[in-house]
């Protein structure tokens, strides 16, 4: 594998990180708890399906780890001279 190469993995696991990294925001965001203190006053319910979303953060973090250990073994693999 070339620098090239290398430097596309590094690229679309940086990539995937941020996307994690805002996924994780919005989760966080839909998840939280209103409190109300009587029936009349407005239910708020998230927008999103937080289940279905954080499967998609768990299968992203699971690219990063992959992601990782295929520029962990390029690396070690890689000459240095």
């Amino acid at each position: 594998m070339n620098l090239g190469q290398t430097q596309n993995l590094r690229h679309s696991r940086d990539t995937r990180i941020m996307e994690v990294t805002a996924v994780n925001n919005l989760i966080d965001q839909a998840s939280q708890v209103s409190n109300r203190y009587s029936r009349s006053e407005i239910l708020v319910l998230p927008s999103i399906n937080v289940k279905e979303t954080q499967k998609k953060v768990d299968q992203l973090a699971k690219d990063i780890r992959e992601l990782d250990n295929l520029i962990q073994a390029t690396n070690w693999n890689t000459d240095l001279i």
